[in-house]
């Protein structure tokens, strides 16, 4: 089947990742992979083939609630490393057109994950954490030019100047083709205000209920990556 006729293929990861600190304990993030899931559905809607790497928890509220038939694929992860690794498995087997990274991935692991369980008899504990390697940063080299990458960033109670400055950072750092800024603070009652940040500076704002913003968002990347860029290149003068 050639590219022109075969349905879309889009990769979404979703879910929070956990750190590891012994056999029995880990950290975590609050992150549930339910914006990430309706990103898959709407792009299931127009036909896509979608795979989804969740997260155990994410994955059971899919099933539970009866969406699998909403994916093409569903693969689980617990920990940073099995996101990794299943990620970059799927990006070699199936290279994605869209590759959307909703994860909340950690950015600090255990430096010296227990074996066994810690003792719970101290008053105290003290873990020492170190940063995780961004994995953002290998997707381009992973998926080639052709690959439309999408990135999140999301801040807390910060300024909006900040969210963008850092949103529009994480694209030209990462030679991704866009960033989708929210903050925490305003996702609420159903709202999931977001901003599109674009390589070339641009900030598209998108407001209203979780599922519609999340159909506004797949119809923006799809127009987005049909699109046919040139570019000027400087010659010099004919003597």
């Amino acid at each position: 089947m050639s590219d022109s006729t075969r349905p879309l293929r889009v990769l979404i990861t979703a879910g929070g990742t956990k750190v590891r600190i012994d056999d029995v304990r880990h950290l975590g993030n609050f992150a549930k992979g339910g914006f990430g899931t309706l990103l898959g559905s709407a792009f299931t809607d127009r036909g896509a083939e979608v795979t989804l790497l969740g997260s155990e928890d994410c994955l059971e509220r899919i099933r539970h609630r009866g969406l699998e038939n909403q994916f093409h694929r569903l693969v689980s992860f617990k920990f940073y490393d099995e996101l990794h690794h299943r990620l970059f498995g799927l990006i070699r087997d199936r290279r994605p057109d869209v590759l959307l990274m909703s994860a909340a991935v950690s950015d600090w692991l255990c430096a010296n994950p227990h074996v066994g369980k810690i003792s719970s008899c101290e008053e105290r504990m003290s873990i020492e954490f170190v940063r995780a390697p961004k994995i953002i940063k290998e997707l381009r080299m992973a998926c080639g030019i052709k690959t439309f990458l999408v990135g999140f960033k999301l801040l807390s109670r910060a300024p909006n100047e900040e969210l963008i400055a850092k949103a529009g950072a994480q694209v030209r750092d990462n030679r991704l083709n866009l960033t989708i800024a929210n903050d925490l603070s305003k996702i609420k009652d159903g709202q999931h205000p977001v901003q599109l940040v674009t390589p070339e500076g641009g900030v598209i704002p998108i407001e209203g209920m979780r599922a519609d913003v999340a159909q506004e968002i797949v119809d923006f990347i799809l127009r987005r990556r049909n699109v046919a860029w040139s570019k000027s290149v400087q010659v010099t003068e004919m003597e």
